[in-house]
């Protein structure tokens, strides 16, 4: 009798491991298929010209996986939203606006930790499309990591350019917290039922 306790006993050990396996791989799968919306703020600082920059930019966070690096790109399907804003500009008019329609080009770059290493915009000819400006003259074009010129096709001058301060370690996404959470629960379930047996 003794011997069939233990057997019951290891038994449960093993079924439970692998309910346990089963769970964090379901989760793992679940959440790589299931992206969702990162947004970044912009910490932009005046490095030259005139003027403030303020704004958002929200992208699929697919993108935030270790050493993503498309180059610049075209596709902007997994860019979902620019919101992009400057006041204080040298020329008329001085305050301006730039979205993801404004943009011919994207880009976004990761390390092998999953932290931004570039995040920029591009609207000189590119992607077989000429230069293009928004509805108030103005254009953004990325010059380095982070890095961004303002431009107008009339070639103003004293106009800004501004420096990312760039992020630390990205957030978790919803279905990332959600997936962490799931596994602590079942862990700890897994703990009590196995004190209780």
């Amino acid at each position: 009798m003794k011997s069939r306790n233990r057997f019951d006993g290891a038994h449960r050990g093993r079924t439970r491991a692998i309910w346990l396996g089963l769970a964090v791989c379901t989760v793992l799968g679940a959440t790589s298929v299931l992206a969702a919306p990162y947004t970044y703020v912009f910490h932009y600082r005046l490095i030259s010209g005139q003027g403030t920059a303020t704004g958002s930019v929200t992208f699929d966070d697919s993108l935030l996986a270790p050493n993503t690096n498309p180059g610049t790109t075209c596709d902007l399907s997994l860019l979902y939203s620019l919101d992009l804003h400057m006041t204080g500009l040298p020329s008329s008019p001085s305050s301006t606006s730039f979205t993801k329609a404004d943009l011919l080009e994207w880009r976004v770059q990761t390390d092998s930790n999953g932290r931004l290493v570039d995040i920029n915009f591009f609207m000189q000819a590119a992607c077989s499309s000429p230069t293009k400006v928004n509805t108030d003259g103005y254009g953004i074009e990325g010059v380095e990591p982070f890095k961004l010129e303002v431009f107008e096709l009339d070639g103003a001058i004293n106009l800004p350019t501004f420096q990312d301060q760039g992020p630390g370690i990205p957030a978790l996404s919803t279905y990332g917290v959600a997936a962490l959470a799931l596994l602590v629960l079942i862990a700890g379930a897994l703990l009590v039922a196995r004190r209780l047996s």
